[in-house]
Protein backbone atom coordinates (compact mmCIF):
# COMPACT_ATOMS: atom_id res chain seq x y z
CA UNK A 1 0.00 0.00 0.00
CA UNK A 2 1.59 3.84 -0.90
CA UNK A 3 2.56 4.86 2.09
CA UNK A 4 0.26 8.16 1.83
CA UNK A 5 -2.53 5.68 1.86
CA UNK A 6 -1.15 4.12 5.15
CA UNK A 7 -0.81 7.72 7.15
CA UNK A 8 -4.21 8.46 5.65
CA UNK A 9 -5.87 5.28 6.75
CA UNK A 10 -4.03 5.95 9.94
CA UNK A 11 -5.14 8.73 10.76
CA UNK A 12 -8.84 8.21 9.50
CA UNK A 13 -8.81 4.81 12.63
CA UNK A 14 -7.49 7.28 14.68
CA UNK A 15 -10.72 9.52 14.73
CA UNK A 16 -13.39 7.34 14.12
CA UNK A 17 -11.58 5.73 17.55
CA UNK A 18 -12.91 9.07 18.95
CA UNK A 19 -16.30 9.70 17.22
CA UNK A 20 -19.47 7.14 17.22
CA UNK A 21 -21.01 5.24 14.00
CA UNK A 22 -24.02 7.59 14.35
CA UNK A 23 -21.40 10.56 14.35
CA UNK A 24 -19.16 9.21 11.30
CA UNK A 25 -22.00 10.54 8.75
CA UNK A 26 -21.54 13.84 10.39
CA UNK A 27 -18.27 13.94 10.52
CA UNK A 28 -18.01 13.11 6.82
CA UNK A 29 -20.85 15.89 6.50
CA UNK A 30 -18.84 18.53 7.55
CA UNK A 31 -15.71 17.69 5.33
CA UNK A 32 -17.65 20.30 3.21
CA UNK A 33 -21.21 21.19 1.17
CA UNK A 34 -22.04 18.15 0.30
CA UNK A 35 -25.59 19.41 -1.18
CA UNK A 36 -23.35 21.19 -3.83
CA UNK A 37 -20.15 19.01 -4.61
CA UNK A 38 -21.38 15.37 -4.46
CA UNK A 39 -20.94 13.27 -7.81
CA UNK A 40 -24.14 12.56 -9.05
CA UNK A 41 -23.43 9.47 -11.54
CA UNK A 42 -26.31 9.98 -13.71
CA UNK A 43 -25.00 13.44 -14.25
CA UNK A 44 -21.31 11.93 -15.21
CA UNK A 45 -18.50 12.53 -13.32
CA UNK A 46 -16.40 16.05 -13.35
CA UNK A 47 -12.95 15.97 -15.52
CA UNK A 48 -10.46 13.90 -13.72
CA UNK A 49 -7.75 15.69 -11.77
CA UNK A 50 -4.34 16.28 -13.97
CA UNK A 51 -1.16 16.06 -12.93
CA UNK A 52 1.20 17.96 -15.19
CA UNK A 53 4.73 19.07 -16.49
CA UNK A 54 3.46 22.74 -16.77
CA UNK A 55 5.76 22.97 -20.17
CA UNK A 56 5.88 20.65 -22.74
CA UNK A 57 9.40 21.30 -23.51
CA UNK A 58 12.05 22.60 -21.15
CA UNK A 59 15.87 23.85 -22.42
CA UNK A 60 18.44 23.72 -20.77
CA UNK A 61 20.82 26.73 -20.09
CA UNK A 62 24.48 26.73 -20.47
CA UNK A 63 26.61 26.49 -16.90
CA UNK A 64 23.13 26.91 -15.28
CA UNK A 65 19.67 25.93 -13.58
CA UNK A 66 16.17 26.44 -14.77
CA UNK A 67 13.40 25.31 -12.80
CA UNK A 68 10.61 23.20 -13.81
CA UNK A 69 6.29 23.36 -11.95
CA UNK A 70 4.15 20.65 -11.76
CA UNK A 71 0.95 22.01 -11.56
CA UNK A 72 -2.46 20.05 -10.50
CA UNK A 73 -6.36 20.34 -12.18
CA UNK A 74 -8.63 19.25 -14.52
CA UNK A 75 -8.22 17.40 -17.36
CA UNK A 76 -8.67 19.85 -20.06
CA UNK A 77 -6.74 21.87 -18.26
CA UNK A 78 -9.76 23.15 -16.56
CA UNK A 79 -10.36 24.11 -12.78
CA UNK A 80 -9.80 20.83 -10.75
CA UNK A 81 -13.76 20.31 -9.50
CA UNK A 82 -13.56 19.66 -5.45
CA UNK A 83 -15.90 16.90 -5.96
CA UNK A 84 -12.90 14.82 -6.08
CA UNK A 85 -11.88 16.36 -2.66
CA UNK A 86 -8.62 15.11 -3.46
CA UNK A 87 -6.37 14.59 0.27
CA UNK A 88 -3.03 13.90 -0.76
CA UNK A 89 -0.40 12.99 -3.40
CA UNK A 90 2.75 10.19 -3.95
CA UNK A 91 4.56 9.66 -7.06
CA UNK A 92 7.69 9.94 -8.51
CA UNK A 93 9.44 12.11 -11.18
CA UNK A 94 11.99 10.74 -14.14
CA UNK A 95 14.46 12.24 -16.16
CA UNK A 96 17.98 11.26 -17.52
CA UNK A 97 20.75 11.71 -14.85
CA UNK A 98 23.61 12.01 -17.43
CA UNK A 99 22.30 14.95 -19.19
CA UNK A 100 20.19 17.02 -16.31
CA UNK A 101 20.81 17.00 -12.37
CA UNK A 102 18.44 17.44 -9.86
CA UNK A 103 19.16 20.67 -7.57
CA UNK A 104 16.26 21.04 -5.35
CA UNK A 105 12.41 20.21 -5.20
CA UNK A 106 9.84 22.10 -3.11
CA UNK A 107 6.28 20.79 -2.49
CA UNK A 108 3.29 23.21 -2.84
CA UNK A 109 5.88 26.43 -3.00
CA UNK A 110 3.25 28.73 -2.87
CA UNK A 111 0.96 26.17 -0.45
CA UNK A 112 -1.92 26.84 -2.77
CA UNK A 113 -2.80 22.86 -1.29
CA UNK A 114 -2.44 23.91 2.10
CA UNK A 115 -4.53 26.68 2.27
CA UNK A 116 -7.94 24.23 2.05
CA UNK A 117 -6.40 22.37 5.06
CA UNK A 118 -7.11 24.14 8.49
CA UNK A 119 -3.90 22.19 9.79
CA UNK A 120 -2.01 22.82 6.61
CA UNK A 121 0.00 19.98 5.25
CA UNK A 122 2.19 17.28 6.20
CA UNK A 123 5.27 16.21 3.76
CA UNK A 124 6.46 12.34 3.66
CA UNK A 125 9.05 13.00 0.79
CA UNK A 126 10.68 15.27 -1.12
CA UNK A 127 13.71 13.86 -2.12
CA UNK A 128 16.21 13.78 -5.45
CA UNK A 129 18.06 10.68 -6.19
CA UNK A 130 20.57 12.00 -9.29
CA UNK A 131 22.06 8.32 -9.16
CA UNK A 132 18.87 6.61 -10.93
CA UNK A 133 17.73 10.22 -12.20
CA UNK A 134 14.32 9.52 -9.48
CA UNK A 135 12.88 12.66 -7.75
CA UNK A 136 9.93 11.53 -4.89
CA UNK A 137 7.13 13.78 -3.70
CA UNK A 138 4.65 12.42 -1.34
CA UNK A 139 2.40 15.11 1.19
CA UNK A 140 -0.95 15.56 2.12
CA UNK A 141 -3.19 17.56 3.62
CA UNK A 142 -4.43 17.36 7.60
CA UNK A 143 -8.33 18.35 8.14
CA UNK A 144 -9.42 20.19 11.26
CA UNK A 145 -12.10 18.73 13.89
CA UNK A 146 -14.25 16.31 12.73
CA UNK A 147 -12.63 16.16 9.31
CA UNK A 148 -13.33 19.76 8.61
CA UNK A 149 -11.83 21.24 5.40
CA UNK A 150 -12.42 22.55 2.10
CA UNK A 151 -12.36 20.71 -0.92
CA UNK A 152 -9.36 21.25 -2.84
CA UNK A 153 -10.47 22.81 -6.67
CA UNK A 154 -9.54 24.76 -9.16
CA UNK A 155 -5.48 25.02 -10.43
CA UNK A 156 -2.29 25.33 -8.23
CA UNK A 157 1.53 24.71 -8.49
CA UNK A 158 2.14 21.10 -6.71
CA UNK A 159 6.32 21.20 -6.75
CA UNK A 160 8.73 22.93 -8.05
CA UNK A 161 11.88 21.69 -9.20
CA UNK A 162 15.28 23.21 -9.95
CA UNK A 163 17.39 20.96 -12.42
CA UNK A 164 21.25 21.75 -13.75
CA UNK A 165 22.22 20.93 -17.24
CA UNK A 166 24.85 18.62 -16.93
CA UNK A 167 25.55 18.15 -20.47
CA UNK A 168 26.29 20.31 -23.60
CA UNK A 169 26.13 19.32 -27.13
CA UNK A 170 29.18 20.54 -29.28
CA UNK A 171 28.17 20.41 -32.69
CA UNK A 172 27.63 18.95 -34.76
CA UNK A 173 25.24 17.39 -34.33
CA UNK A 174 23.11 20.88 -34.10
CA UNK A 175 20.45 19.53 -31.45
CA UNK A 176 21.25 18.02 -28.13
CA UNK A 177 20.19 14.79 -26.29
CA UNK A 178 16.66 14.87 -25.19
CA UNK A 179 14.95 12.66 -22.44
CA UNK A 180 11.57 12.79 -20.91
CA UNK A 181 10.19 14.26 -18.10
CA UNK A 182 7.89 12.16 -16.62
CA UNK A 183 5.33 11.63 -13.55
CA UNK A 184 5.87 7.75 -12.91
CA UNK A 185 3.82 5.52 -10.38
CA UNK A 186 1.85 8.46 -9.46
CA UNK A 187 -0.94 7.91 -6.44
CA UNK A 188 -4.20 10.81 -5.54
CA UNK A 189 -5.67 10.09 -2.74
CA UNK A 190 -8.97 10.91 -1.70
CA UNK A 191 -10.49 12.02 1.82
CA UNK A 192 -12.88 9.51 2.94
CA UNK A 193 -16.38 9.27 1.86
CA UNK A 194 -18.25 6.29 3.42
CA UNK A 195 -21.20 7.76 2.10
CA UNK A 196 -20.49 6.97 -1.38
CA UNK A 197 -21.09 3.64 -2.82
CA UNK A 198 -20.24 4.22 -6.25
CA UNK A 199 -16.49 4.35 -7.54
CA UNK A 200 -14.03 5.11 -6.47
CA UNK A 201 -15.10 5.40 -2.87
CA UNK A 202 -16.94 2.29 -2.93
CA UNK A 203 -18.27 3.28 0.40
CA UNK A 204 -15.13 2.53 2.58
CA UNK A 205 -14.38 4.65 5.21
CA UNK A 206 -10.57 4.69 4.24
CA UNK A 207 -8.71 6.91 1.85
CA UNK A 208 -9.35 5.58 -1.73
CA UNK A 209 -7.34 6.03 -4.76
CA UNK A 210 -8.23 8.87 -7.37
CA UNK A 211 -8.44 8.67 -10.93
CA UNK A 212 -6.19 10.58 -12.61
CA UNK A 213 -4.07 11.90 -15.40
CA UNK A 214 -0.20 12.49 -15.84
CA UNK A 215 1.25 14.87 -18.91
CA UNK A 216 4.83 14.83 -18.88
CA UNK A 217 6.95 17.07 -20.83
CA UNK A 218 10.85 16.85 -22.52
CA UNK A 219 13.81 18.18 -21.20
CA UNK A 220 16.31 19.52 -24.56
CA UNK A 221 20.30 19.48 -23.62
CA UNK A 222 21.72 22.87 -24.55
CA UNK A 223 23.90 22.97 -27.72
CA UNK A 224 27.14 25.19 -27.11
CA UNK A 225 27.38 26.88 -30.35
CA UNK A 226 31.85 27.16 -30.51
CA UNK A 227 34.00 30.16 -30.15
CA UNK A 228 37.43 29.52 -29.73
CA UNK A 229 39.32 26.94 -31.36
CA UNK A 230 39.36 22.92 -31.10
CA UNK A 231 42.80 21.22 -32.07
CA UNK A 232 42.92 17.84 -33.63
CA UNK A 233 44.19 15.08 -35.98
CA UNK A 234 43.76 15.10 -39.07
CA UNK A 235 42.51 11.64 -39.90
CA UNK A 236 39.46 9.69 -41.12
CA UNK A 237 38.46 9.45 -37.35
CA UNK A 238 39.66 12.97 -36.49
CA UNK A 239 41.37 12.17 -33.25
CA UNK A 240 41.20 14.65 -30.42
CA UNK A 241 38.34 16.70 -31.32
CA UNK A 242 36.46 17.99 -28.56
CA UNK A 243 37.83 20.64 -25.39
CA UNK A 244 41.35 19.37 -24.36
CA UNK A 245 41.04 15.80 -26.04
CA UNK A 246 43.92 13.54 -26.71
CA UNK A 247 44.50 11.91 -29.86
CA UNK A 248 46.10 8.37 -30.63
CA UNK A 249 49.45 6.91 -30.13
CA UNK A 250 51.81 8.63 -32.19
CA UNK A 251 55.28 6.05 -33.03
CA UNK A 252 58.16 6.71 -34.07
CA UNK A 253 59.20 8.27 -37.61
CA UNK A 254 55.61 8.50 -38.05
CA UNK A 255 54.08 12.04 -38.98
CA UNK A 256 50.71 13.52 -37.75
CA UNK A 257 49.09 16.50 -39.29
CA UNK A 258 47.65 18.78 -36.78
CA UNK A 259 44.55 20.88 -37.53
CA UNK A 260 43.18 23.63 -35.47
CA UNK A 261 39.53 24.55 -36.20
CA UNK A 262 38.50 28.11 -35.45
CA UNK A 263 34.89 28.89 -34.77
CA UNK A 264 32.75 31.87 -33.84
CA UNK A 265 29.33 30.90 -32.67
CA UNK A 266 29.90 27.83 -34.73
CA UNK A 267 30.79 29.44 -38.01
CA UNK A 268 34.47 28.65 -39.38
CA UNK A 269 36.75 31.54 -38.69
CA UNK A 270 38.90 32.51 -42.03
CA UNK A 271 41.91 33.86 -42.11
CA UNK A 272 43.05 34.19 -38.79
CA UNK A 273 46.50 32.97 -37.35
CA UNK A 274 47.12 29.95 -35.30
CA UNK A 275 49.85 29.19 -33.07
CA UNK A 276 50.50 25.50 -32.50
CA UNK A 277 53.12 24.81 -29.41
CA UNK A 278 54.99 21.59 -29.57
CA UNK A 279 56.12 20.26 -25.61
CA UNK A 280 57.85 17.21 -24.84
CA UNK A 281 57.39 14.90 -21.27
CA UNK A 282 60.15 17.18 -19.93
CA UNK A 283 58.30 20.21 -20.45
CA UNK A 284 61.18 21.19 -23.32
CA UNK A 285 59.38 23.07 -26.12
CA UNK A 286 60.21 21.56 -29.44
CA UNK A 287 58.99 24.17 -31.84
CA UNK A 288 56.18 27.15 -32.26
CA UNK A 289 54.87 27.12 -35.36
CA UNK A 290 52.16 29.34 -37.51
CA UNK A 291 49.58 29.14 -39.90
CA UNK A 292 46.43 31.00 -41.07
CA UNK A 293 42.80 29.18 -41.35
CA UNK A 294 41.23 28.06 -44.44
CA UNK A 295 37.89 28.58 -46.20
CA UNK A 296 36.62 25.94 -43.55
CA UNK A 297 38.36 27.56 -40.70
CA UNK A 298 40.98 25.12 -40.27
CA UNK A 299 44.43 25.45 -40.07
CA UNK A 300 47.23 22.89 -40.39
CA UNK A 301 50.75 21.95 -39.70
CA UNK A 302 52.84 18.85 -40.30
CA UNK A 303 54.60 17.30 -37.33
CA UNK A 304 57.77 14.29 -36.67
CA UNK A 305 58.98 14.24 -33.41
CA UNK A 306 62.76 13.93 -33.16
CA UNK A 307 64.83 10.64 -33.37
CA UNK A 308 68.40 10.97 -31.40
CA UNK A 309 71.45 9.28 -31.93
CA UNK A 310 71.48 9.01 -28.12
CA UNK A 311 68.72 7.36 -26.29
CA UNK A 312 65.71 8.32 -28.00
CA UNK A 313 63.68 6.13 -26.06
CA UNK A 314 64.43 9.43 -23.34
CA UNK A 315 61.57 10.74 -25.42
CA UNK A 316 58.65 8.69 -24.62
CA UNK A 317 55.44 9.87 -23.04
CA UNK A 318 53.32 11.86 -23.23
CA UNK A 319 53.77 15.40 -25.35
CA UNK A 320 51.50 17.92 -25.99
CA UNK A 321 50.63 20.38 -29.08
CA UNK A 322 49.25 23.74 -27.64
CA UNK A 323 46.51 25.82 -30.33
CA UNK A 324 46.50 29.42 -29.79
CA UNK A 325 44.40 31.73 -31.72
CA UNK A 326 42.71 35.58 -30.68
CA UNK A 327 38.58 36.72 -31.38
CA UNK A 328 37.81 40.07 -30.77
CA UNK A 329 41.20 40.03 -28.89
CA UNK A 330 40.36 37.49 -26.75
CA UNK A 331 42.92 34.83 -26.61
CA UNK A 332 41.57 30.77 -27.07
CA UNK A 333 43.42 27.92 -26.59
CA UNK A 334 42.87 24.33 -26.34
CA UNK A 335 45.24 21.10 -25.76
CA UNK A 336 45.84 17.89 -27.50
CA UNK A 337 47.93 15.46 -25.76
CA UNK A 338 49.49 12.59 -27.37
CA UNK A 339 51.33 8.95 -26.43
CA UNK A 340 54.67 8.90 -28.16
CA UNK A 341 56.01 5.01 -27.84
CA UNK A 342 56.87 1.86 -30.18
CA UNK A 343 53.22 0.75 -31.43
CA UNK A 344 53.90 -2.48 -29.42
CA UNK A 345 55.47 -2.94 -26.17
CA UNK A 346 57.13 -6.40 -25.66
CA UNK A 347 57.33 -6.59 -22.12
CA UNK A 348 58.66 -10.31 -21.89
CA UNK A 349 59.58 -13.67 -23.74
CA UNK A 350 60.10 -16.85 -22.04
CA UNK A 351 60.80 -20.77 -23.13
CA UNK A 352 59.36 -23.09 -21.51
CA UNK A 353 62.66 -24.83 -20.79
CA UNK A 354 66.52 -23.77 -20.66
CA UNK A 355 67.24 -26.97 -22.24
CA UNK A 356 65.96 -29.13 -25.17
CA UNK A 357 66.69 -32.71 -26.91
CA UNK A 358 66.76 -32.78 -30.60
CA UNK A 359 63.72 -33.74 -31.58
CA UNK A 360 62.00 -31.68 -29.30
CA UNK A 361 59.31 -28.53 -29.06
CA UNK A 362 59.52 -25.07 -27.60
CA UNK A 363 57.23 -23.36 -25.93
CA UNK A 364 57.42 -19.31 -26.45
CA UNK A 365 55.42 -17.11 -24.18
CA UNK A 366 55.46 -13.34 -24.78
CA UNK A 367 53.58 -10.76 -22.72
CA UNK A 368 52.94 -7.46 -24.87
CA UNK A 369 50.80 -4.10 -24.66
CA UNK A 370 50.01 -1.08 -27.02
CA UNK A 371 49.17 2.12 -26.23
CA UNK A 372 46.94 2.15 -29.54
CA UNK A 373 43.25 3.26 -28.62
CA UNK A 374 42.27 1.58 -32.09
CA UNK A 375 42.65 -1.87 -33.33
CA UNK A 376 45.12 -3.03 -35.84
CA UNK A 377 47.03 -5.99 -36.71
CA UNK A 378 50.48 -7.29 -35.92
CA UNK A 379 52.29 -9.83 -37.07
CA UNK A 380 54.28 -12.04 -34.16
CA UNK A 381 57.10 -13.88 -35.90
CA UNK A 382 59.77 -16.29 -33.85
CA UNK A 383 63.28 -17.50 -35.67
CA UNK A 384 64.92 -19.91 -33.98
CA UNK A 385 69.09 -20.61 -34.44
CA UNK A 386 71.44 -22.98 -33.48
CA UNK A 387 74.99 -22.34 -31.79
CA UNK A 388 76.45 -21.49 -35.32
CA UNK A 389 73.97 -19.24 -36.23
CA UNK A 390 71.82 -21.97 -38.94
CA UNK A 391 68.18 -21.28 -38.63
CA UNK A 392 65.72 -24.42 -38.24
CA UNK A 393 62.44 -23.11 -36.99
CA UNK A 394 60.18 -20.20 -38.20
CA UNK A 395 56.56 -19.93 -36.99
CA UNK A 396 54.40 -17.07 -37.25
CA UNK A 397 50.66 -15.54 -36.18
CA UNK A 398 49.04 -12.37 -37.39
CA UNK A 399 46.84 -11.07 -34.51
CA UNK A 400 44.60 -8.00 -33.92
CA UNK A 401 45.28 -5.73 -30.74
CA UNK A 402 44.27 -2.64 -29.55
CA UNK A 403 41.34 -0.49 -28.14
CA UNK A 404 43.51 0.37 -25.30
CA UNK A 405 42.23 2.81 -22.79
CA UNK A 406 44.07 6.73 -23.92
CA UNK A 407 47.66 6.15 -21.67
CA UNK A 408 46.69 3.04 -20.02
CA UNK A 409 48.68 0.00 -21.99
CA UNK A 410 46.06 -2.76 -23.03
CA UNK A 411 48.14 -5.75 -22.45
CA UNK A 412 48.11 -9.32 -23.54
CA UNK A 413 49.62 -12.70 -24.37
CA UNK A 414 51.08 -15.21 -27.54
CA UNK A 415 52.29 -18.88 -27.27
CA UNK A 416 54.17 -20.22 -30.62
CA UNK A 417 56.02 -23.89 -30.16
CA UNK A 418 59.19 -24.19 -32.54
CA UNK A 419 60.40 -27.62 -33.28
CA UNK A 420 64.30 -28.91 -32.95
CA UNK A 421 65.19 -30.92 -35.86
CA UNK A 422 68.15 -33.47 -35.83
CA UNK A 423 70.42 -31.40 -37.83
CA UNK A 424 70.36 -28.51 -35.26
CA UNK A 425 74.07 -28.39 -33.95
CA UNK A 426 73.89 -28.98 -30.22
CA UNK A 427 75.53 -26.55 -28.02
CA UNK A 428 74.98 -23.04 -26.15
CA UNK A 429 73.72 -20.64 -27.00
CA UNK A 430 70.78 -21.69 -29.64
CA UNK A 431 68.40 -18.67 -29.37
CA UNK A 432 65.09 -17.72 -30.45
CA UNK A 433 64.72 -14.23 -31.73
CA UNK A 434 60.96 -12.53 -31.84
CA UNK A 435 59.71 -10.59 -34.71
CA UNK A 436 56.89 -7.72 -34.18
CA UNK A 437 55.79 -6.22 -37.86
CA UNK A 438 53.26 -4.67 -39.53
CA UNK A 439 53.14 -7.28 -41.97
CA UNK A 440 55.77 -9.31 -44.12
CA UNK A 441 58.80 -7.12 -45.75
CA UNK A 442 57.65 -8.18 -49.17
CA UNK A 443 54.56 -6.04 -48.61
CA UNK A 444 56.48 -2.95 -47.08
CA UNK A 445 55.85 -4.20 -43.73
CA UNK A 446 57.83 -2.57 -40.56
CA UNK A 447 58.77 -3.23 -37.47
CA UNK A 448 56.85 -2.39 -34.69
CA UNK A 449 59.13 -2.75 -32.08
CA UNK A 450 63.21 -3.43 -32.12
CA UNK A 451 64.80 -6.88 -31.65
CA UNK A 452 66.91 -7.26 -28.21
CA UNK A 453 67.93 -8.67 -25.16
CA UNK A 454 65.81 -9.53 -22.88
CA UNK A 455 62.52 -8.92 -24.46
CA UNK A 456 62.43 -10.52 -27.50
CA UNK A 457 65.81 -12.37 -27.85
CA UNK A 458 66.12 -15.63 -25.82
CA UNK A 459 69.06 -17.98 -25.09
CA UNK A 460 68.55 -21.73 -24.62
CA UNK A 461 70.85 -25.05 -24.54
CA UNK A 462 70.16 -27.55 -26.93
CA UNK A 463 71.72 -30.89 -25.47
CA UNK A 464 73.96 -33.40 -26.93
CA UNK A 465 72.40 -36.38 -29.06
Amino acid sequence: MPKVFVLLVSLFAVLIANLGCNQLQQFVGRAYDLSSNIINETDGYPPEPLLLVEKSDYYGVLNGNFDMNLMFMGVGYTDLSPEWDVMGFDFKFAYNATIVSGVSVVCDPESWFAHFWPNLTSTIEQKIDNTKGIISISFFGISGVYGTHIAPHGKGRLAKITFKAIFEQIPPPFTGPTCTLSIVNSTIAGFPHPERDYSPWNGTSSSTSIPHQVENGVYHAPVLFATGVDIFQYDEIGWGKGCNMPTDLLCPQKSMEVCALVQYNSWPYQQKDVAFEVIDPHGKVWSLSYNKTDANGIAHIFLRLPWPCDDPEYYFGVWKIEAETAIAYRIYNDTMEFNYDYRVRIWETTLNKTEYNHQERIHMTTKYGTLGTHTFRVLFTATSTDVTGVPFAFVYVSQEIGGATWNTFRNDSISLDLYIPKFARGGYPATVWLGVMSSWPTSDGEAYYPTRYPETIVDFNILPS
